[in-house]
C-alpha cells in the first residue's frame, strides 16, 4: 500500500483548516449570542444616546472653576456596570458618564443610567417626585435616606445601618429600578441602582452586573430588585444578598 505524502499533507492541512474555522465559528457565535444576552439584560432603545448620570459628592475648587467630584462607590459601580454595556453595544457615547447636576434636559431623553439616590443625584430625586404616591417602590431623605418597599416580603423601610467610613460597618441596602423613561415621550428607559449609602447603591451595581440571568428572568420590562450587602469593621462590603423583587406596570409621564 503507497501513501501519498503530498495528498497526506493536503488532508491534514484541510482537517486543520477546517478545525480553525469549526473554532472560529464557535468563537464568534458565544460573542453573538453573549451580545444578544447582555442586550436583553439592558433592553436599550437608543444605546448612541445613553447617559450614566452619576452623583455629586462636592466640589473642588481648581483655581479657575468648580469641579465637582464624586465618591469611590460611584466610581466603582461605574466599573462594574459598563464593561456589561461595552460587550453589548458598539456605539456607546464617548461622555457616556457625566454628572447628574451637569445633564441637561436634552441629556436625560432616551435611556439613562442614574447611578446613586436621591440625596446626592439631583436626576434620582427627580425621578421619586414624578412616581405616584402608591407607588410600591419609594426613596426619602429626611434625617436619612430611606428606602420604601411593598412587595413580596412585605412592607419595608430600609434605613441601612452601614455609614461612612471609619465607623464599625454593619449593613446597607440598595434596589435596582428599571422603569420606561418617564422624562421622555419615546421608548427610552431609566435603570436607577441607588442606595441607603454608598454601599448599597455598590451592591445594586454588583447584583445586576454579576447576575444576569436573575434580571433578565423578569418578563415585565418594568422591575425592581431589592438587595443588601454586609460590611465589616474594616468597611469592607461582601455580598450582594437578593431580598425581594417586584414587576411593575409602566408609570404615566
Amino acid at each position: 500500500m503507497t501513501i501519498d505524502v503530498d495528498d497526506l499533507v493536503a488532508g491534514q492541512l484541510l482537517g486543520m483548516l477546517v478545525g480553525a474555522l469549526v473554532a472560529l465559528g464557535g468563537v464568534a457565535w458565544k460573542r453573538m449570542r453573549d451580545r444578544r444576552g447582555e442586550r436583553g439584560l439592558w433592553r436599550l432603545g437608543r444605546s448612541d444616546r445613553l447617559v450614566i448620570a452619576i452623583s455629586d459628592s462636592g466640589t473642588s475648587d481648581t483655581g479657575t472653576y468648580l469641579r465637582p467630584m464624586t465618591g469611590l462607590g460611584q466610581v466603582t459601580s461605574v466599573g462594574l456596570l459598563t464593561p456589561t454595556l461595552a460587550r453589548a453595544y458598539r456605539n456607546l457615547p464617548t461622555n457616556l458618564v457625566r454628572f447628574a447636576s451637569e445633564c441637561r434636559d436634552d441629556d436625560v431623553l432616551g435611556d439613562l443610567v442614574i447611578l446613586g439616590g436621591p440625596k446626592a443625584n439631583r436626576l434620582a430625586a427627580r425621578l421619586f417626585e414624578r412616581l405616584p404616591d402608591d407607588f410600591p417602590v419609594q426613596m426619602t431623605v429626611t434625617d436619612r435616606t430611606r428606602i420604601h418597599w411593598n412587595g413580596p416580603a412585605g412592607a419595608l423601610e430600609l434605613p441601612g445601618d452601614a455609614v461612612a467610613p471609619g465607623t464599625s460597618g454593619g449593613k446597607d441596602y440598595g434596589i435596582i429600578l428599571r422603569l420606561r423613561n418617564v422624562f421622555d415621550g419615546q421608548d427610552g428607559t431609566i435603570t436607577l441602582f441607588a442606595g441607603v449609602h454608598t454601599y448599597g447603591t455598590l451592591a445594586a451595581a454588583s447584583y445586576f452586573a454579576n447576575s444576569p440571568k436573575d434580571v433578565m428572568a423578569h418578563e415585565s420590562r418594568s422591575f425592581a430588585i431589592l438587595v443588601s450587602i454586609d460590611v465589616d469593621e474594616g468597611n469592607r462590603p461582601f455580598g450582594p444578598t437578593k431580598l425581594d423583587t417586584l414587576e411593575l406596570n409602566d408609570v404615566p409621564r
